[in-house]
């Protein structure tokens, strides 16, 4: 029981963060999705983002988010491309429920406390702080994101 607001809040702080071995099971795929999508698409970069890679994550409810720059050509439908991302995680992990959830493609290991989202990604070009790509968009087609540069603004 805690005797102060502080220690109250580093309590409760501490039960919501998640566990060594929470982010390690979600992580554990990385290296199996990344070969799949290699293997099907090429990649040119692989990363993690998200509120898991910066500390901000909260126990049972946050997911892995990883980007994923593909070498094939940008189709004009973005469902396309969630389409084919999907379709090929589903070759690899048949067992696993997999969906699109825009922008991403989700996996739900563990009965889904294991959840990886997959944002396929188009390089567009190098800036200052990062790169600009073209991500499936939550609205419409595509969208422009710069994972770096949303990272440095959230950190700062």
């Amino acid at each position: 029981m805690a005797k102060t607001v502080n220690s109250g809040f580093t309590i409760f702080l501490n039960s919501i963060t998640p566990s060594a071995s929470e982010r390690a099971k979600a992580t554990s795929h990385r290296a199996s999705i990344e070969a799949k999508l290699d293997a099907k698409f090429g990649i040119f970069r692989m990363f993690e983002t998200g509120s898991f890679k910066h500390g901000t994550g909260v126990s049972v409810h946050s997911d892995v988010d990883f980007f994923v720059s593909l070498k094939s050509n940008q189709p004009i439908l973005s469902s396309s491309t969630l389409t084919a991302v999907r379709d090929a995680l589903k070759e690899r992990f048949p067992t696993t429920y997999i969906h699109a959830s825009r922008p991403a493609v989700v996996l739900d290991f563990g009965q889904g406390y294991e959840r990886v989202e997959i944002i396929p990604a188009y390089f567009q070009e190098k800036l200052v702080d990062g790169a600009r790509f073209r991500i499936p968009g939550v609205v419409g087609e595509w969208l422009d994101s710069s994972p770096e540069i949303h990272v440095k603004y959230v950190n700062d």
